[in-house]
């Protein structure tokens, strides 16, 4: 694996604020939170898509200002996968990317949805991990005759 700095807090917020000023005005691009979920998706399943392609899905239908903007975004995101990739390699805990806010009360709560929907995409939308998953039978359950 090829050496890279980690994002910085700075760059983190930078990217998020570019993702969620693309959702925000109407472009098909995901959040932070579900393009993080996407990428560990891809890299934990049975055939990861090509890193390149994988930008291109979360950014989806992202408008840049300049050809230099969407170089950043796109370098910002390859190193969010190598960071990933890094992560799960590595065989320790994973760090799910995950937002918080703060309730009306003032209590903090963490955002779960994000991420998960990011995941759940990418599972959704391969090939591999669609084929993956209808080969494992569980068990220890029943077959069943009609899907839940």
């Amino acid at each position: 694996m090829t050496d890279f700095e980690p994002l910085s807090d700075v760059e983190l917020d930078e990217l998020d604020e570019f993702l969620y000023a693309q959702m925000d005005a109407g472009h098909q691009s995901m959040l932070l939170g579900a393009a993080h979920g996407f990428f560990t998706a891809e890299l934990c399943g049975p055939l990861p898509m090509p890193f390149a392609e994988a930008i291109d899905i979360v950014l989806g239908e992202a408008e840049f200002a300049t050809p230099r903007q969407e170089k950043r975004m796109r370098a910002l995101l390859g190193r969010l996968w190598l960071e990933v990739e890094a992560q799960l390699d590595a065989g320790e805990d994973f760090e799910p990317l995950l937002h918080q806010a703060e309730n009306e009360d003032g209590t903090t709560v963490t955002l779960y949805a994000d991420w998960c929907l990011g995941f759940l995409d990418a599972v959704e939308n391969s090939e591999a991990w669609q084929e993956h998953l209808s080969a494992e039978t569980p068990s220890d359950e029943p077959e069943r005759s009609a899907p839940l």
